[in-house]
């Protein structure tokens, strides 16, 4: 009788060391197969169609090939930043627009007179995606497409 009692407790230690085991492989498991999978998302993922209908919406679509040349619809770099101009220059964004020069009050004013509209400089950040289309709508609707080097190309 004793020697069965001591099989049976030598079978159920090695039962609950297993289940233990087996319990912490299993909740390890469920941890990392419900642990956040990272995925690195294109941070211009519905650039070209907001763009897209922004410039339609305002009858310009004269820039849309335009932007295309110089950002090829692209707003922003792989790690989230604005786009910045490879070659040196201050241009930045989808329209690459000249943040040493823009924006110029004396384009605005120009708007403003023309169009009987209050906008300042301070209402256009040149670096956020819509900063950079609306201050291109104004640099467009005031001087055409010239001041855009792609603008020869198209």
């Amino acid at each position: 009788m004793r020697f069965n009692i001591v099989y049976i407790s030598c079978f159920f230690g090695v039962v609950g060391i297993v289940g233990i085991l087996g319990f912490y492989s299993v909740t390890s498991y469920i941890a990392r197969a419900n642990a956040p999978i990272p995925v690195k998302l294109d941070p211009n993922i519905g650039v070209r169609t907001y763009v897209t209908e922004f410039f339609t919406d305002n009858n310009a679509q004269a820039m849309l090939p335009i932007i295309k040349c110089e950002s090829e619809f692209k707003h922003y770099n792989d790690d989230g930043t604005t786009l910045a101009n490879r070659e040196g220059s201050s241009a930045v964004g989808v329209a690459q627009i000249l943040a040493s020069q823009h924006p110029d009050p004396k384009i605005i004013y120009r708007y403003n007179k023309r169009f009987d509209t209050g906008l300042t400089v301070e209402d256009f950040d040149v670096t956020t995606l819509e900063g950079n289309i609306g201050y291109a709508l104004i640099l467009y609707e005031i001087r055409g497409t010239r001041d855009w080097e792609c603008s020869k190309k198209v």
